[in-house]
């Protein structure tokens, strides 16, 4: 897997990102045994989204700016054990 990317709106680059709207939030969401290798930006990406979400045994390897990116943590993450890299 390259990427995770939960995003509501344009993204970060959009002249006038929208806000975070509550009304739409994705969650609960549950992600456990994955592997993203060389991701071409983040290997978990939050823009601009509400919500939570559990995350157990997820490692990030070779992503180009990081391994997370979550901008004001304005989503919830819960680390479960064995997460690596973000």
């Amino acid at each position: 897997m390259k990427v995770i990317k939960l995003a509501f709106g344009n993204g970060p680059d959009a002249p006038t990102p929208p806000p975070a709207n509550s009304s739409y939030a994705i969650g609960p969401v549950t992600l456990r045994n994955i592997t993203i290798k060389g991701a071409g930006s983040y290997g978990l990406e939050f823009y601009n989204v509400l919500g939570t979400g559990n995350f157990s045994s997820i490692t990030v390897t070779g992503a180009a700016l990081g391994g997370l990116s979550n901008p004001n943590n304005k989503y919830t993450i819960i680390r479960g054990a064995g997460n690596s890299g973000w």
